[in-house]
């Protein structure tokens, strides 16, 4: 196993599942799908669990209690379902190329934080019209709907912070202590993904 890859998700079943399904495209064969779901109530996790034999890769499942918003605790436990050495972390309003996990492979280091560019689409049906970039730039903080890490510099840093309830900052959280530790980040050419640019919703994420 070379990838696991964790996407976050609450009461977004609209987006994860054609996201799932997306993802059997992916020219890179030997990798895992966990997705981390943050307490949905609008069915995601049986919609999920009634479609996974249509998916062409391993894939594993956690959800947790409905506490408000507790993305970090998410991550977190999907992060620890992992089985490869590379995590991935993708948000459900993304859309990657097929050669998404490819370039992050080709890329990973032990020792570096990964970053792709997020692009901001009206759907995905009109990826050429780009509303604006947030350019992976290895200066600026993390958002946390695109990055990979190796998992032993994941653990070693304890994860996300799980005290981030019901607020924002988790990902630059986790940067400064990155940051802290002398690790620098690369912008991985190819590993961008399409953002909706849609109100925010559910628990206000991202």
């Amino acid at each position: 196993m070379e990838i696991s890859l964790i996407i976050s998700t609450y009461n977004r079943k609209n987006l994860i599942l054609p996201l799932l399904l997306k993802l059997n495209q992916q020219t890179m064969k030997d990798f895992e799908v966990i997705v981390a779901d943050d307490g949905s109530s609008d069915g995601t996790v049986k919609e999920i669990k009634s479609m996974v034999d249509k998916l062409a890769y391993q894939f594993q499942l956690t959800t947790q209690e409905n506490l408000g918003f507790r993305v970090a605790k998410s991550r977190n436990n999907g992060a620890r379902m992992a089985k490869a050495n590379q995590l991935v972390f993708l948000d459900d309003d993304c859309w990657p190329e097929d050669n998404y996990l490819s370039c992050y492979h080709a890329a990973f280091s032990p020792d570096h934080l990964l970053k792709g560019n997020i692009i901001f689409v009206p759907s995905f049906d009109k990826l050429n019209q780009v509303i604006s970039v947030h350019y992976a730039d290895p200066n600026v903080g993390l958002w946390g709907a695109n990055f990979s890490i190796a998992q032993k510099l994941f653990w070693q840093i304890s994860g996300y912070n799980e005290e981030f309830m019901n607020q924002s900052g988790e990902d630059g959280d986790l940067q400064l202590r990155l940051w802290g530790m002398g690790i620098t980040t690369k912008s991985v050419q190819g590993a961008h993904v399409y953002h909706l640019n849609m109100p925010k919703a559910g628990k206000n994420w991202f």
